[in-house]
């Protein structure tokens, strides 16, 4: 599993977010290390 992804799923335990909330989510959870783009997530499903 890549780092975006990790990341893309620990953004979601308390339910679904918008694609804008996963990626503010993610940014802060990391400390800013998971510096993921708007589109990231389309692609990671298919890992």
């Amino acid at each position: 599993m890549s780092e975006a992804t990790h990341f893309i799923l620990a953004a979601l335990p308390d339910g679904p977010l918008h694609g804008c909330a996963v990626i503010k989510r993610a940014r802060e959870q990391s400390g800013g290390r998971a510096d993921l783009a708007v589109g990231t997530r389309t692609g990671r499903w298919s890992e």
